[in-house]
């Protein structure tokens, strides 16, 4: 159910937003955001801590993917109701958990595998009911 009356052309590129879109710019940030963490890690936090993080190319990636998130959730939001956005959007949670990992090498124990089959099961159960996308 949308909000207006939108073309059925916005609707569409709202909903590829929200299902491919915004999981990989999730993903993008929280690699851009462990990248720039561990750069930080031995440094003091103070007014030089800041500069030096504003030089990272991963913390200048991280607020990009920032702003492009922000900018493609509003485009979501206005074809989608919260409701409906906010749940697909969940996706984004299991695919970090998928790349911490594969790419950080981090342990995914038995709670963090059932957790993120329950949101996506969770996802596919508010998807098949009443007034899904598309």
């Amino acid at each position: 159910m949308t909000k207006s009356s939108p073309s059925s052309r916005q609707r569409r590129w709202a909903f590829w937003l929200l299902w491919a879109a915004m999981p990989l710019l999730a993903v993008g940030y929280q690699i851009a955001a462990e990248e720039a963490a561990r750069a930080l890690s031995d440094r003091p936090l103070d007014l030089n801590w800041l500069r030096f993080a504003a030089s990272l190319p991963w913390f200048q990636a991280l607020v990009i993917i920032d702003v492009v998130s922000f900018v493609a959730w509003i485009i979501v939001l206005a074809e989608f109701q919260l409701s409906e956005a906010f749940t697909i959007s969940a996706v984004g949670y299991v695919l970090v958990i998928a790349v911490s990992w594969t790419v950080f090498g981090e342990p995914a124990g038995p709670s963090q595998i059932i957790g993120a089959g329950a949101i996506l099961v969770g996802v596919w159960l508010i998807g098949r009911g009443e007034g899904a996308p598309c």
